[in-house]
């Protein structure tokens, strides 16, 4: 992705059925918080639907809390590694929002070019690191930058069901006074691999909504 393409990092999607929120998004948090949601918990109708497409979804899920007037941090969910140096990847997933109707994506770019490949490893965030990793088994499976090493490109509001480029750097930002709970799920083609972007364009053509 040269320049960061911004029409490969999101689409709102319309699906023939309404998702029901986890049962682990009914308790209370004082703060940010990333939990790991079982596969049990997602409805017959998503596993009908995905299964329609030949796809499957790793089995390992992610709940991100994102706190009333708050926001989560820059990060890349999946980059590859070739010696030391590290590339982002465009790993798609499909998200589901429940809460605040305003709280938004944004993507970002380093403002130093040299970031491209020289990533911050944040312990701070460690609860975050969840996403499997799929590329390699050495490899970090999330990247942190500080907002203040970061230029804004992209935001668009979440509300209703998308597909996300979360390979590129991402975050969370919740303006409201409500509680934001988003179920990311990670698409999965039949060799075991992630789903791209570009490709999911292509499997869930017919039910982009804008």
């Amino acid at each position: 992705m040269n320049k960061l393409d911004t029409n490969l990092l999101h689409r709102y999607i319309k699906l023939p059925f309404v998702l029901e929120k986890p049962k682990e998004f009914l308790i209370n948090r004082d703060d940010n918080d990333v939990i790991s949601i079982p596969k049990s918990s997602i409805s017959a109708d998503f596993n009908n639907w995905i299964s329609k497409y030949g796809l499957d979804y790793f089995p390992l899920l992610e709940g991100f809390y994102t706190a009333p007037h708050n926001k989560l941090p820059i990060h890349s969910d999946i980059v590859s590694k070739n010696q030391t140096q590290f590339t982002y990847s465009n790993i798609c997933k499909i998200n589901f929002t429940w809460g605040s109707e305003e709280s938004t994506t944004r993507w970002w770019v380093p403002t130093d070019p040299e970031l491209v490949e020289s990533f911050e490893k944040d312990s701070k965030y460690s609860k975050m690191q969840l996403t499997p990793n799929v590329t390699d088994e050495h490899d970090p499976p999330h990247i942190f930058l500080k907002e203040s090493r970061c230029k804004m490109i992209f935001e668009k509001t979440i509300n209703r069901p998308s597909l996300l480029n979360v390979g590129q750097l991402h975050s969370t930002y919740n303006p409201t006074d409500h509680p934001r709970w988003t179920l990311s799920i990670m698409p999965m083609k039949p060799d075991g691999t992630c789903v791209n972007f570009d490709e999911a364009l292509e499997f869930f053509e017919d039910v982009i909504d804008e």
